[in-house]
């Protein structure tokens, strides 16, 4: 059943610094469906993932982004651990 977890970065320069060590661009995860990411009008980053499953998402936070995390300071984010991950009942590709 496929999942979406919404999270926050609280900067879009603290988002770009995670994200550039994660390089989802060139290395897609296994598993995931969407990657969305927004900024606020008070700069706060949104960031909505949609996975296959809450197990592809665990992996991905395991293998790649608390590492990516610990390799740019973001210890705090690390002691948060992952989103919550909501089982979506209604979902809609694009074509």
């Amino acid at each position: 059943m496929p999942v979406l977890q919404v999270s926050q970065a609280a900067t879009r320069a603290r988002y770009e610094k995670v994200a550039q060590v994660v390089n989802l661009d060139d290395q897609p995860p296994t598993g995931l469906i969407c990657h969305a990411v927004a900024e606020t009008p008070s700069g706060e980053v949104v960031i909505v993932d949609v996975w296959e499953s809450a197990e592809a998402s665990a992996q991905f936070a395991r293998d790649r982004v608390f590492p990516a995390f610990a390799a740019t300071g973001n210890d705090e984010l690390m002691a948060q651990g992952p989103p919550q991950a909501y089982e979506t009942f209604h979902l809609i590709g694009g074509r």
